[in-house]
């Protein structure tokens, strides 16, 4: 079984979790047509902060964590 490469930084981790529970906020209080896209949005993001893999970022080949390359 291959491991996931963690490909974000600390910093980046921190900001994606604090800004997917602000999202995740929103989309849980707001009552607004966006509310489930911002519910969705949140749990990306605490999810790929948590982890520290973004797909994307596997895709295109971008790195933030330059500490363990």
């Amino acid at each position: 079984m291959r491991k996931i490469a963690v490909n974000q930084s600390r910093l980046e981790r921190l900001v994606r979790v604090l800004a997917g529970l602000l999202f995740g906020y929103v989309g849980v209080v707001g009552h607004t047509v966006l509310a489930d896209f911002f519910d969705v949005l949140g749990l990306t993001m605490v999810l790929t902060g948590i982890s520290g893999y973004c797909l994307i970022y596997d895709i295109l080949g971008v790195r933030t964590n330059h500490s363990h390359a």
